[in-house]
């Protein structure tokens, strides 16, 4: 008998040499696609000979979605054979959200017509429910199976000593491959070849260059049907799009990749999210400092971010035979503050706020629109408390996330607490401060009912943290801000207090950005809402619409009562259906559209984004807005 540990941590028995298959079904598993033994992903037809852990893995796994979508490429690549005998197969792995294969087909150049024949092809395949088999095979055997293919004969030399196999689907079909596969092809329903591309073999220039062809796949047509239109909504949601529809923020060519040039939309935006913190941050005891963009070395070193982050941080600047460097944290700087305004308990817990500007170095072929930048505007801040107040000022932190997010009305949203992986090297410092401080950490999320999750491994190197996740309009996980406590630099860097024993102690340091960085978390409010935003951050808050020029000076009336309101008056003399349209792919919050009719009554109709319009007294809505704005509804 061999003893199965399963993912929940609980036991099994079962007769020597049974299949995965066979534990999945005694478990009630019905849509297995594959397992993960002991860490190592197996097909359902391997056989348990030994005490092991198991994990059965199914689509809603990424393990198996990985499964499936690898098996699907096997597929693709039997279907090129078909259509096309004479092409080459070289690799095909499963990616994010689906997979791709790539084919030398010599001078013929693919078309999307090619395409569409080529999915057919897969989904006739597909419906044949060929069976995946796994066979041991020798290097000498290559040349064989593979006949004229030089990919893979690269590719098994490679892999060679790892032991080489291939897969065989149905008795036609061949592979080399490490597996594991689905079962067989008609578990596979939903396919979708998506666009092709040119790739060179192994990303090197100087070789050949392959035809790429990329796909998705999903146990069933209404899987794929939902993904593809969750796909059309995110191109309209792409903030890139959307920003510059709206003019909120450019990437100039001459100025550079991932440098941010904030357009007046854009800061309104920006300014009133940091307006938005600063009060809460206030209110809860921060105190704002401003600190600067170059910094010496010598207090890189100190903080450690030389030895551990130099890679991400630009080259030096030689300023009197010194080397300095543009900021790529604001920790340091306000380490140093903390040395000015502690001596003494009493003066914690010290909570010091700053949107403080730091710059990365990204890869210009990464940056991406708001999301990947080199330069951005942290909602930065760092909380000095002793090791007695950790878990209060933590839960203090919980809640600021909980107000922030609720007022924007950011709702699915859960923790992730990371933890060092002990039996590593990748921590520094005493492993008992370590825990104590992740106890810390997770008494408070249980303390405040928190939805969190705990993994292993992703640790900073100075102290446990919280990442805040969310999903984007593709139903992916994101971090969007996180939280990290320090238990290292303090000593480091000296920073020192005494305590009420009299005895000088070094303080815990939390790290916290509720919204990250003010790009990233722009990007993310544009994809959530769509663009339209809730009115108080709504760069154009009204724009009201004469239906004539008699009806101009009512317009400007309108105009005043608003007050501060960010409204203007589109008067030009054009259709009033054009001027809506224009005001909608603006995403004004209202559009006001008054005439000689509003006038005589004192309203205005008032359109909202819904597209819905309503008749209101024009003193009234202005109230309402100011209510809606200051309340932040």
């Amino acid at each position: 008998m061999t003893i199965i540990t399963l993912a929940d941590g609980s036991k099994k028995e079962f007769p020597a040499r049974t299949k995965v298959e066979e534990i999945a079904k005694t478990l009630g598993i019905k849509n297995a696609l594959a397992a993960s033994v002991d860490e190592k992903q197996a097909d359902l037809f391997y056989e348990i000979n030994k005490d092991c852990k198991i994990k059965i893995l199914t689509f809603d796994d990424a393990q198996g979605k990985e499964v499936l979508r690898h098996s699907t490429a096997h597929i693709l690549a039997y279907a090129i054979q078909q259509l096309f005998p004479k092409a080459k197969n070289t690799i095909g792995p499963a990616i994010e959200d689906g997979f791709y294969y790539d084919f030398d087909f010599g001078e013929y150049k693919l078309t999307e017509e090619d395409l569409t024949k080529i999915e057919k092809k897969m989904h006739q395949i597909a419906s044949l429910g060929l069976k995946y088999s796994r066979l041991t095979i020798t290097k000498e055997q290559i040349k064989k199976l593979f006949p004229n293919n030089p990919y893979k004969e690269e590719v098994a030399t490679e892999y060679e000593k790892e032991g080489l196999t291939i897969y065989k689907m149905g008795e036609e079909f061949i592979d080399l491959c490490k597996g594991p596969h689905v079962p067989d092809t008609s578990i596979i329903k939903g396919i979708k070849l998506t666009s092709i591309a040119g790739a060179y073999w192994r990303g090197d220039s100087t070789k050949t260059q392959l035809t790429r062809i990329y796909g998705t796949s999903f146990p069933s047509e209404k899987e794929l049907e939902t993904y593809l239109n969750q796909v059309e909504e995110a191109k309209k949601r792409d903030h890139r799009k959307l920003g510059k529809e709206m003019q909120i923020f450019h990437i100039s060519e001459e100025i550079g990749p991932g440098l941010i040039l904030w357009m007046p939309n854009g800061e309104i935006i920006r300014h009133e999210l940091m307006e938005f913190m600063r009060q809460l941050e206030s209110e809860q005891g921060y105190k704002y400092v401003s600190t600067p963009h170059i910094t010496m070395g010598e207090l890189y070193k100190l903080s450690g971010h030389l030895p551990y982050y130099e890679q991400d941080m630009y080259p030096p600047i030689i300023i009197d035979e010194k080397k300095y460097y543009l900021k790529p944290m604001n920790c340091p700087h306000h380490h140093m503050i903390f040395k000015q305004l502690v001596t003494s308990y009493r003066d914690m817990p010290l909570r010091l706020a700053e949107p403080g500007t730091v710059y990365r170095k990204e890869l210009s072929g990464v940056s991406y629109g708001l999301m990947r930048v080199r330069g951005m505007t942290q909602n930065d801040s760092h909380i000095y408390c002793t090791t007695q107040q950790l878990k209060d000022e933590f839960i203090k932190v919980l809640q600021l996330f909980k107000k922030v997010y609720d007022t924007i009305k950011i709702t699915d949203y859960w923790f992730r607490l990371s933890l060092p992986d002990f039996r590593s090297d990748k921590f520094v410092g005493d492993k008992n401060a370590w825990e104590e401080a992740a106890n810390s950490i997770r008494q408070a999320m249980k303390d405040f009912k928190a939805k969190y999750t705990e993994v292993e491994g992703e640790a900073a190197f100075y102290g446990p943290k919280i990442d805040i996740l969310i999903k984007n309009v593709l139903g992916k996980e994101e971090t969007i801000a996180t939280s990290q406590i320090d238990i290292v630099v303090s000593k480091r860097m000296n920073l020192t207090y005494i305590d009420e024993n009299n005895k000088e102690q070094n303080p815990v340091i939390i790290h916290r950005a509720i919204l990250g960085s003010y790009e990233r978390f722009i990007a993310h409010l544009l994809e959530f809402f769509g663009a339209r935003l809730p009115t108080w951050l709504a760069p154009e808050q009204v724009r009201i619409l004469p239906i004539t020029e008699r009806s101009n000076n009512y317009a400007k009336k309108v105009l005043e009562t608003l007050g501060n309101v960010r409204a203007k008056i589109d008067d030009r003399n054009e259709r009033l259906q054009k001027k809506i349209l224009e005001a909608e792919t603006a995403r004004t919050a209202y559009i006001l559209v008054v005439g000689e009719k509003e006038e005589q009554a004192q309203t205005v109709s008032v359109r909202e984004r819904t597209g819905k319009s309503t008749a209101k007294k024009f003193a009234e809505f202005a109230q309402e807005l100011k209510n809606e704005i200051e309340q932040k509804r």
